[in-house]
């Protein structure tokens, strides 16, 4: 079982990647992904300031304020999703039912 929960999470990993980069080609073209040197994938808020720093940000599509900054300092900002867990915060939380729950991360407090 953990075996197989390791080649989910690099599967899902790989695949949003090739997303991230779809999505910046798409968008910007090819000079989007030429001019990256740097990215973080960040899953809190308030941190525009070290954030900046990096030339990709990937965060919560929730955090409108801190996109809109990091966008007038030049940093392509992507949200993310995630396909295989709620947390419970989230907006669209509310609407997963329990018979769609298989399991749970103790540790990320998280359903999937």
């Amino acid at each position: 079982m953990v075996l197989d929960m390791r080649w989910r999470t690099v599967f899902l990993s790989l695949f949003l990647l090739v997303v991230v980069f779809s999505s910046i080609i798409l968008v910007y073209g090819g000079n989007g992904i030429e001019r990256i040197s740097s990215f973080v994938v960040y899953y809190g808020d308030d941190r525009v300031e070290e954030l900046r720093m990096f030339d990709l940000a990937i965060l919560s599509p929730l955090l409108e304020e801190e996109i809109v900054e990091l966008n007038n300092y030049g940093v392509i900002t992507i949200g993310y999703v995630s396909l295989t867990t709620v947390g419970g915060w989230e907006p669209w939380a509310k609407n997963v039912s329990d018979d769609l729950v298989v399991g749970s991360y103790v540790e990320w407090k998280e359903n999937s």
